[in-house]
């Protein structure tokens, strides 16, 4: 008696799925919800509580003092000290202040290094890729609903201005279209650092070293842009950082040329982004896992 022979093996192909799985974004728009909701309460009142706090200086105390400062603090700030006794002025700076500056450092280094060495050290990367997705989906989800955070958050501050300008009667000597250039290049800001945050998790694996290098990093970037403008012979240090392409303050006092400008400062931003994205791709797509820390 023969038996039969048995039938051969059927080989199952993995499936890939869609190249953006759902999955990834609503992932991604979980783990930033709360904190870009935090944030965009704290900039859109800070904005409005700013133009209140303008709206109580004298003009007129204010010019008399601007005057007694010395030249050097004009430099350093980056504006001629006049413009700080007129509503626009005054008004602009709120996109350098340290509140507005400390929101947008939040946000792009919080989310950005917990791209990939935050997955890493959480110990859930392996998991997360042992799924049929691919290690570009990952960095391309991650980076779309975190720079749709930083666009909420650019007009969270203009809307804020705006809101403030109608509410302290300012509609008849200043305009919030004035700001729009500025938050457009709070925008650009925001993209650049969130994608350098990325690329720097993409090299490492533990997201509180990776977030001590960004803030050496931001801070090397601030001192090099405070020492070009104070000291005329290290004007050439602009040239290598990023920060020379964020100002947001200078493009608010001088309307006639804002959009030229932040256009070309948004494409310089825009490039260094797209860079660090490019970049982030292809260390990940190459690099292997280390064990979960």
């Amino acid at each position: 008696m023969t038996t039969a022979a048995p039938a051969p093996a059927t080989i199952v192909q993995p499936t890939t799925g869609a190249p953006l799985p759902r999955a990834l974004w609503w992932k991604a728009w979980v783990e930033a919800r709360l904190l870009l909701a935090a944030l965009l309460v704290v900039t859109a009142l800070f904005q409005v509580l700013y133009v209140w706090m303008s709206s109580q200086v004298e003009l007129g105390a204010l010019e008399m003092f601007l005057k007694t400062l010395p030249r050097s603090f004009e430099k350093m700030l980056g504006i001629p000290l006049a413009s700080l006794a007129t509503p626009t002025g005054r008004l602009a700076m709120a996109y350098v202040h340290p509140v507005t500056i400390f929101v947008c450092v939040s946000w792009s280094i919080a989310r950005g290094s917990d791209c990939i060495s935050g997955e890493i050290g959480r110990g859930s990367m392996e998991m997360l890729l042992a799924q049929p997705v691919r290690r570009w989906a990952v960095v391309v989800t991650h980076a779309v609903v975190t720079n749709v955070g930083a666009l909420l958050l650019a007009a969270g501050s203009w809307l804020g201005t705006w809101l403030g300008i109608v509410v302290m009667g300012y509609g008849d000597r200043v305009h919030p279209l004035d700001f729009g250039p500025a938050a457009l290049n709070l925008l650009g800001f925001l993209f650049f650092l969130t994608a350098a945050s990325t690329f720097a998790s993409a090299v490492g694996s533990d997201r509180r070293t990776t977030i001590g290098w960004l803030c050496g990093f931001y801070l090397v970037q601030l001192l090099m842009k405070l020492v070009a403008r104070a000291v005329e012979s290290f004007s050439w240090l602009q040239y290598g950082t990023y920060l020379a392409a964020f100002e947001p303050e200078v493009l608010s006092i001088h309307p006639e040329t804002a959009w030229q400008s932040v256009l070309q400062h948004s494409a310089y931003l825009g490039a260094g982004g797209l860079a660090c994205y490019a970049a982030t791709i292809a260390v990940f797509n190459k690099r292997d896992l280390p064990a979960p820390l």
